[in-house]
């Protein structure tokens, strides 16, 4: 959850994100009840919950992982979106969709009060439960690093992508272009090891693609040279880039166009 919000926190976003750590939820869900509660009555708009619960064990190195929903809100559409991410991002996990899932957690809360919500969890419904659940021995030398990781990965690219970081770019090509080339979002963004840009050229021209950090530090020239009029796409490889905020700046003709995106490790 930190984490996510540590990178999150560096965007400008369409959305408000509520990170949210419930108390007395194993007598009653007490914390997430009255906040579910108060934001019907307040008539607080929420577009989906991602709760996590129990995100560190896997006993076998399968990444076998439940993701539970129900047919309240946009909920199961929620559970297909987080699912399609981990194929997209190549993240190692193995998720499985339970419908009817879960109540006996946070979300529950929500769906009782019309929310979309989902459930993210390690394969408590898949026969791999912790069995120093609620024990002394449950301490964090019997996590499965690998894993909690990979669980980690997944819900900040659920939570970047909810909140409008990928946003497809749609050209009218019957609108009169003024600027000499045309910079698209890259995709997928967030992205793992590798990413597409695409970007057009009106008028020929020396080019320059370059990628920067968050700190404005060049990283990377991707492509440069004499440009003719034209389509391009370069695939940006990103092994040995720690996760955080990049910028990639198209240059050229006097004009300079530059886009924002999130790698996750």
């Amino acid at each position: 959850v930190l984490e996510t919000a540590r990178i999150l926190s560096q965007y400008q976003l369409q959305y408000t994100i509520t990170y949210a750590l419930w108390d007395e939820e194993e007598i009653g869900l007490i914390g997430s009840r009255h906040y579910a509660e108060q934001a019907a009555q307040t008539g607080e708009q929420i577009v989906g919950v991602i709760n996590l619960d129990m995100i560190g064990w896997d006993g076998n190195n399968d990444g076998l992982m439940d993701i539970h929903t129900r047919n309240v809100g946009q909920s199961v559409a929620l559970a297909n979106f987080g699912d399609s991410l981990n194929t997209i991002y190549n993240l190692g996990l193995a998720p499985v969709i339970y419908n009817p899932g879960t109540t006996a957690s946070d979300h529950s809360s929500f769906w009782n009060r019309g929310f979309s919500a989902i459930l993210y969890s390690e394969a408590y419904y898949g026969n791999d439960f912790n069995p120093y659940y609620h024990s002394s021995s449950d301490r964090i030398s019997r996590f499965n690093l690998t894993f909690f990781h990979n669980m980690s990965r997944l819900v900040s690219a659920t939570m970047a992508a909810l909140v409008g970081q990928y946003i497809p770019t749609v050209v009218d090509y019957e609108t009169p272009v003024t600027s000499s080339f045309i910079l698209q979002q890259n995709y997928p963004n967030p992205f793992n090891n590798s990413t597409q840009i695409e970007y057009s050229v009106q008028e020929p021209g020396e080019i320059n693609l370059a990628i920067f950090n968050s700190l404005g530090e060049k990283i990377m020239t991707l492509k440069s040279g004499y440009h003719t009029t034209g389509n391009y796409k370069e695939v940006l490889q990103t092994n040995d880039f720690p996760s955080g905020i990049y910028y990639y700046v198209l240059s050229g003709n006097d004009i300079k166009l530059s886009r924002k995106m999130i790698l996750i490790r």
